[in-house]
């Protein structure tokens, strides 16, 4: 069963303060150990990627991000895991703000076809 957790709209700026609301605290308790000042590992840094999503490079660094959580492929396993309407909310929120900066180029694959939520089984469609 997916469980979506709804932000407020006002949340779903793509700004400083709703990055801070959302984004940074989850990437700090489920990312940061791994992708921070200490460690990158897949050369990914978290603790300083900025939500500029019209940069196509940083673009596709959330895209990463999107699809690796919404996959369970992060955190690994042996990670503490993030709850899913932890989860659900971070990744909708970076969707939403892609959407709202209308960031240019090809639309990222994790904008189509990939759950704003996490399921506890398997990746769930709905676009």
């Amino acid at each position: 069963m997916a469980v979506v957790a709804h932000a407020e709209e006002s949340d779903y700026k793509a700004d400083v303060t709703s990055f801070a609301k959302i984004a940074r605290p989850f990437l700090q308790e489920h990312c940061v150990k791994c992708h921070g000042p200490e460690e990158q590992e897949a050369k990914l840094r978290l603790d300083t990627l900025e939500n500029q999503f019209t940069d196509p490079e940083v673009a596709a660094k959330w895209a990463e991000v999107v699809t690796s959580v919404n996959t369970h492929q992060m955190p690994p396993g042996e990670e503490k895991q993030p709850e899913l309407e932890a989860s659900g909310r971070f990744v909708d929120w970076l969707l939403r703000s892609w959407v709202a900066r209308k960031s240019p180029g090809a639309q990222p694959a994790w904008c189509c076809g990939v759950s704003i939520a996490r399921n506890t089984t398997t990746p769930s469609a709905i676009w």
